[in-house]
């Protein structure tokens, strides 16, 4: 059609003599082309060019254009409606311009050039061209997908049996999310998701505390000292005592088990017992009592009787202890605790009771002779007999006042007989 319309108004500018026809080899070409690319914004960039072709040496060409739409509307006969583009020249590919159309266009829009010359050369060349066909499929440069990672944390599992810990899993979960294309623009599709990655771990939780075991309850039982009985009998008060107490259990987060609290203690009730025998509350044991028993011997004739009579005196010491006694709660004295006798050394003393008895002996008579009146001669007297002590023993002491009797009688006899056997002598 360019080539067509160019040579209709060669041909009639030569039918009006205004030019004269050259030879078809040197007639002017202007080729209008067209070339669509498809931009990463999802539209299309329709570039436009021009090549001039046969332009006589040293002529300059004029070019204006215009982009119309995908509707032919004609090869130009004129630069109306167009913008100047520039010149060029001689002979050339100049690039008129570009268009962006939508990226669902199905065809280029038409563009339109009118060239003109210099050096008085009137040959004008009307182009059209593009209107290309287009896929209409263009797209914006997919984005790139999105990466990231969902984490959560899943609920608490106790432990079984409860020992007041859980364990939680805690995960992550990679997932990429593409663009699609979609209503003409490039949306996010949906996530594509990696496999989960659990971690586990174990943790204290109050909700898995098993229940707590019921309280013990107890009671302690006891006795105060003894408390004497005052004043002092030997007797002390005992005061028992009962205290309830209850133990509670809590819970250990260490060792992830219940334990014994403290006791808590209620108030003692005390009992006052009975008094009972106390050592420590007999009081202080009076003295010891002591003393001294006195007398003497019965007294006995001095053997043989002389008239005296001998007898000792004697003292003996005595002590005497008091012991408690658990029953009547007192001090008794016990029995007295005598010493050996000790004795004089023996005492003389008249008795008349104790003085030999008195012996007749009957005269032995000598021969009859003539009596002669003797010399008085002085009397021989008896040795003297040291009395024997002996004991008084009651009835067996008469013979020894025999004995003594007879032993008297004898010496006076001899007495007699040897004063008068002097006597005879003497006569």
């Amino acid at each position: 059609m360019k080539k067509v319309l160019a040579v209709i108004t060669v041909m009639a500018l030569a039918f009006l003599g205004f030019i004269t026809l050259a030879p078809a080899a040197s007639a002017h070409t202007g080729d209008l082309n067209s070339s669509s690319v498809c931009q990463a914004n999802g539209k299309y960039l329709v570039t436009y060019t021009l090549t001039l072709a046969a332009v006589p040496a040293g002529e300059t060409a004029t070019v204006s254009w215009r982009v119309g739409n995908e509707n032919f509307s004609g090869t130009p006969t004129n630069a109306n409606s167009m913008t100047v583009w520039g010149t060029q020249k001689g002979n050339g590919t100049i690039t008129l311009g570009t268009k962006e159309i939508p990226g669902t266009a199905v065809a280029e829009p038409w563009a339109y050039a009118f060239t003109t010359f210099d050096k008085g050369d009137s040959f004008t060349i009307g182009s059209d061209g593009g209107n290309a066909k287009l896929s209409g499929n263009c797209k914006p440069t997919q984005p790139d997908a999105i990466t990231g990672q969902d984490k959560g944390t899943n609920a608490p599992l106790c432990v079984v049996p409860a020992n007041g810990t859980a364990t939680v899993t805690s995960w992550t979960q990679n997932w990429t999310q593409a663009y699609v294309w979609k209503n003409n623009a490039w949306v996010l599709g949906d996530k594509v998701y990696q496999d989960k990655v659990n971690t586990t771990v174990t943790v204290d939780d109050k909700d898995c505390i098993p229940n707590t075991p019921a309280p013990v309850t107890g009671q302690d039982k006891g006795s105060n000292a003894p408390i004497c009985v005052v004043p002092l009998n030997g007797t002390a008060t005992v005061t028992s005592w009962t205290q309830d107490w209850t133990q509670t259990y809590t819970w250990d987060n260490e060792t992830h088990e219940f334990v014994l609290g403290e006791k808590v203690y209620q108030d003692k009730v005390n009992t006052v017992g009975e008094p009972i025998n106390q050592d420590s509350c007999i009081p202080e044991a009076p003295p010891v009592l002591n003393g001294t028993y006195t007398g003497e011997t019965a007294p006995m004739c001095v053997v043989p009787k002389n008239g005296t009579e001998t007898y000792k005196t004697w003292t003996q010491n005595w002590t005497q202890t008091a012991a408690w006694n658990d029953e009547t709660n007192e001090w008794v004295y016990g029995d007295k605790v005598v010493g050996d006798k000790v004795y004089s050394e023996a005492i003389i003393k008249d008795n008349k009771e104790c003085a030999p008895p008195v012996i007749i002996v009957p005269p032995v008579l000598p021969p009859v002779v003539p009596p002669v009146a003797p010399p008085v001669a002085p009397p021989v007297a008896a040795p003297p007999v040291t009395p024997a002590v002996l004991p008084h023993t009651g009835a067996g002491d008469v013979g020894g006042f025999i004995v003594a009797g007879l032993a008297a009688l004898i010496l006076g006899a001899g007495a007699i007989f040897a004063s008068r056997k002097l006597g005879g002598r003497a006569s």
